[in-house]
């Protein structure tokens, strides 16, 4: 009796033994480093890789098998920059309280913490023998802090989502990539801007880019300090969109603007005639200057642009100006416009080339990747690839059998003997070269910076819904219309309520918790709105596997503080507008905590094309990021649906507030 009582005890408590250590192995071996920016020193030998879910920069040699030195950091970082003497590295990140880190490389240890706005996204750092002036992006605040002598001293305007930016080499210009357009989504023109701000007097001057340009991730000054390139698509919102191929949709872009005559010079095309360059995201300059490095995170590839070439290109009569600066060579005359380079790995999002070398961060991979081009004149180009165009690579060239993630697994296979070794040092695994045409060659290999990651179903949702393999061609993912899961304020004439009624892209936060889906509530219900989605709009269906995945990524998502909270609070003006949505009624179909009944209502907002007078209550949590406003974007800002629309408005309750009061209904409604 004894013996048996011992024995369930021991089996007891060795359950529990077992389930706590199985817990620990779940949790820990799920943690990420999510590696996403990189730079190298001047010498190339040094690599430093921004970690941003492990909130780390990791300092490697490019080519020896040394243990990384690891700088912990205070907040979850997005970007960082070098000084121009290379001495010191500036890193921003942070959500609604908001950090510019300063990193000193000799010692490698962090000598400042300076506050600065609302989730920074970009630094640029102007130095002379005088002054040391230092840029931040804050995207959610739409300005630029002015950092001096480690506190910010002004702040300028920089219209909405500042998402990247850099500095003219006279410190005279500062040059601004909006993340989203500005306008009304009827607007036949719609489109992110680029500006130009003064450094002394913070005035701006935005530029229009296409229409349909959104997206915007990253910028590059030309080396000259003529031109300045940024990535970004171009949504062909105008055309139904009942199909993928050919760009049909989204075309991936890399815009060309002229500093010193304010205008867009061209919008060149990154995309093969049958496979798409999906999600152009970061862009750096070769060491030599002869080369813009180009990251597009959906597709997984890197493009090598030729720029002197595409500057050549350019319909400008600067171009003898910048050939007299620039050293044209027979190798840069005869190598193609763009040249794309297929890494294998998940979430390429930046890299940088040096000494003929290109290094790429791979996201959802915890892995680095390098490119070693190989180029032998003379090119003996194959039939059907022009050598003074764009090369289309046939696409079984794209995906080699032996790839690092071959779909569908999505997964980097190593042996215990790999494993163990990248563990303990940083090694790359060579994979088979990639051969574009003879003469034009890359060899590639691979780095994990630490084990091979586990995905939870949250991350591997979250690395399904940014990955373009699972769009026809590879044009797009569900983060081009989305990205970060919101909205790219474009009106798609979707086919799910017929033709000819386009409807205001909505952002997906809350989706799964606030059914039915879509403007007029035509999904029951979010989950199949995503089934629905992949079918027929990336033209690919998906296993049931993947589309729950994405549910779990989606129902994960998580509203960003407004910045209209005052230290994470509501301001007085704010709570004082609280009182009167509820005394105007908006509560009644907006309540707390999601802000939405859940029903359909007949609004009056009904457009002559629209099917139904019937649309689905939106919730009002994150509102303040999700302009322009109502199911066909109508409205610019939350004020115009208010005065102007007179949002609700049957019994007249709004004619009769105050000009102070709409000003603390709005700061209220945009608190949430």
């Amino acid at each position: 009796m004894i013996l048996k009582r011992l024995f369930f005890q021991v089996l007891f408590f060795g359950a529990i033994l077992f389930s706590v250590l199985f817990f620990s192995w779940t949790v820990f071996s799920c943690d990420y480093l999510g590696p996403t920016d990189i730079v190298a020193d001047e010498a190339a030998d040094v690599l430093y890789i921004l970690e941003r879910d492990a909130r780390q920069i990791r300092k490697i040699h490019a080519e020896k098998e040394t243990y990384p030195e690891i700088l912990q950091l205070p907040v979850i970082p997005e970007r960082m920059r070098w000084f121009p003497d290379q001495q010191h590295l500036a890193i921003v990140g942070g959500s609604s309280q908001g950090h510019l880190l300063i990193v000193d490389i000799k010692s490698f240890k962090m000598t400042a913490d300076i506050p600065v706005g609302h989730s920074p996204s970009d630094v640029a750092v102007f130095q002379s023998r005088e002054q040391t002036m230092i840029y931040v992006a804050n995207r959610f605040d739409g300005t630029i802090s002015v950092v001096e002598q480690n506190k910010e001293t002004k702040c300028f305007e920089a219209g909405r989502e500042p998402i990247a930016l850099t500095v003219t080499p006279d410190g005279q210009t500062l040059i601004i990539a909006g993340h989203l357009p500005e306008d009304s989504s009827l607007n036949f023109d719609i489109s992110s801007r680029i500006r130009f701000i003064d450094t002394q007097t913070g005035k701006a001057t935005p530029i229009r880019l296409d229409s349909g340009a959104m997206n915007l991730r990253d910028l590059l000054l030309s080396p000259e300090g003529r031109y300045v390139f940024v990535t970004g698509n171009i949504g062909h919102f105008q055309q139904m969109p009942n199909s993928v191929t050919g760009g049909w949709m989204n075309e991936n872009i890399l815009f060309v603007a002229d500093i010193v005559r304010r205008r867009v010079v061209t919008s060149y095309r990154l995309d093969d005639y049958a496979i798409g360059s999906a999600n152009p995201w970061g862009l750096s300059l070769s060491g030599d200057g002869r080369f813009l490095v180009l990251a597009a995170a959906g597709s997984g590839d890197i493009l090598l642009i030729n720029r002197i070439k595409l500057i050549k290109l350019l319909e400008d009569d600067s171009v003898q100006k910048i050939e007299s600066i620039t050293s044209t060579t027979p190798l840069d005359a005869l190598l193609p416009t763009r040249m794309r380079i297929p890494v294998g790995l998940k979430g390429v999002r930046h890299a940088v080339m040096s000494k003929d070398r290109i290094f790429a961060t791979a996201y959802f991979e915890d892995a680095v990747a390098k490119i070693v081009p190989h180029f032998s004149e003379p090119f003996d180009f194959v039939a059907g690839i022009l050598p003074h165009d764009n090369i289309v690579i046939p696409r079984k060239q794209i995906f080699p059998l032996d790839s690092v993630t071959p779909i569908p697994n999505h997964r980097s296979k190593m042996n215990k003997d790999e494993t163990d070794t990248i563990n303990k040092s940083f090694r790359f695994v060579p994979l088979s070269p990639f051969v574009i045409a003879p003469g034009i060659r890359f060899e590639r290999s691979f780095a994990r910076l630490g084990a091979e990651p586990v995905w939870t179903d949250i991350r591997y949702g979250e690395m399904l819904f940014h990955d373009a393999h699972l769009c026809q061609e590879h044009w797009q993912s569900c983060a081009t219309c989305h990205p970060d899961a919101r909205s790219d304020t474009l009106n798609w004439d979707l086919l799910n309520d017929g033709p000819d009624n386009p409807k205001n892209t909505k952002s997906l936060l809350f989706s799964h918790e606030t059914p039915p889906s879509m403007a007029h509530g035509v999904r029951d219900r979010a989950e199949t709105a995503v089934r629905k989605g992949f079918a027929t709009i990336l033209m690919l269906p998906v296993t049931e596997r993947e589309a729950e995945a994405v549910d779990a990524y989606l129902s994960h998502l998580q509203p960003v503080p407004s910045p209209h909270l005052v230290a994470g609070q509501r301001s007085e003006s704010a709570k004082r507008g609280r009182r009167i949505f509820d005394r105007s009624g908006c509560s009644l179909c907006h309540p707390e905590p999601l802000f939405t009944d859940g029903r359909k209502h007949n609004v009056g907002t009904r457009s002559p094309i629209d099917s139904s007078p019937l649309f689905d209550t939106p919730t009002l949590r994150e509102v303040w990021r999700t302009a322009p406003y109502l199911h066909d974007g109508r409205y610019k800002t939350i004020r115009e649906l208010i005065t102007d629309g007179k949002h609700v408005n049957t019994d007249q309750r709004l004619d009769q507030l105050t000009n102070e009061e709409i000003n603390d209904l709005i700061e209220y409604i945009l608190s949430l």
